[in-house]
C-alpha cells in the first residue's frame, strides 16, 4: 500500500511528495501518480508548482538499479508540474530506521537538504 502526502507550504517554500515503500515492486505507480497530479490540477494551472524544489528519497531493498523505473516517472512529474528536482537519494534498505547504519546516506540527505532552501 502506497501512502501519499501533500505538505502545504507558502509560494517561496519546497513541497514535499511522501511514499512509503517497502519493496521495490510497489514503486511502479504510474496511476497512483497520474492520479495524484490529476488532484493537483488547479495548482497546476496556477502555476503554484512553478519553480518549487524538491529533493527525491528512494529506500528499496534492492538497491538503486531497481529504482530507475520510479525516479524516471518522478522526474517527468516533476518536469510536468515544473518543479526543480534538486536531487536524489537510493539507500539500499528494507527495514525502517536501518539507514541509521549508511552514515554516508545520513550525510547525503543533510546535503540534500540545503539543496532546497
Amino acid at each position: 500500500m502506497i501512502q501519499t502526502s501533500f505538505q502545504k507550504s507558502n509560494p517561496n517554500q519546497a513541497f514535499q511528495i511522501c511514499s512509503r515503500h517497502y519493496n521495490s515492486h510497489e514503486l511502479i505507480t504510474s496511476a497512483k501518480m497520474k492520479l495524484l497530479i490529476d488532484r493537483f490540477r488547479p495548482l497546476i494551472v496556477s502555476g503554484k508548482f512553478r519553480g518549487k524544489k524538491a529533493a527525491l528519497v528512494i529506500p528499496s531493498e534492492e538497491g538503486a538499479d531497481a529504482c530507475k523505473h520510479a525516479v524516471g516517472m518522478f522526474v517527468l512529474s516533476f518536469n510536468y508540474l515544473g518543479v526543480d528536482l534538486v536531487g536524489k537519494l537510493l539507500p539500499k534498505t528494507l527495514e525502517r530506521a536501518a539507514v541509521k547504519s549508511q552514515p554516508e546516506m545520513i550525510n547525503a540527505a543533510f546535503e540534500l537538504g540545503k539543496g532546497l532552501k
